[in-house]
């Protein structure tokens, strides 16, 4: 199952918003990083670290078919926790291009994971405020990496 091509378009837009229009890599790696963040803050409570590290992990892994250098966002073992540390520097690494198509792959790749899970009507309740984060000062967001 793949995001509507709204749903995609409210993923890219998420992260642009959150790194600039003229984001280089390292404030890309910080809105990736946020946005994450923000999916933690959100889901924790109501499916677990493991359970969203689980989700976070699944979606790493089907993401990495296409994106190889996805494999190096953890090690190999079960994931208990999200991190975000390592999803930093991975992306860091990246062509800047390169790393925008497979952030947005990994957040479409988890959308359609939770969604299979708990229903798209609740993934949409969960993530609605990620997705249509407002315009406003995006660089306050990028400092807490």
């Amino acid at each position: 199952m793949s995001p509507s091509p709204t749903e995609s378009s409210r993923i890219a837009a998420a992260l642009e918003r959150r790194a600039g229009p003229q984001a280089n890599a390292d404030q890309h790696a910080d809105a990736v990083v946020n946005v994450w963040r923000e999916i933690d803050n959100a889901l924790t409570p109501i499916i677990g670290a493991r359970g969203l590290a689980a989700v976070h992990g699944r979606s790493l892994h089907l993401t990495s078919q296409e994106f190889a250098w996805l494999n190096n966002t953890h090690g190999s073992g079960v994931l208990t926790e999200i991190d975000f540390n390592g999803l930093r520097q991975t992306f860091t690494t990246q062509p800047m291009m390169e790393s925008q198509a497979a952030a947005t792959a990994l957040l479409h790749t988890f959308h359609d994971l939770l969604a299979s899970l708990v229903g798209a009507e609740l993934t949409e309740c969960l993530l609605h405020a990620i997705w249509d984060y407002p315009l406003g000062d995006h660089t306050a967001q990028n400092g807490s990496a």
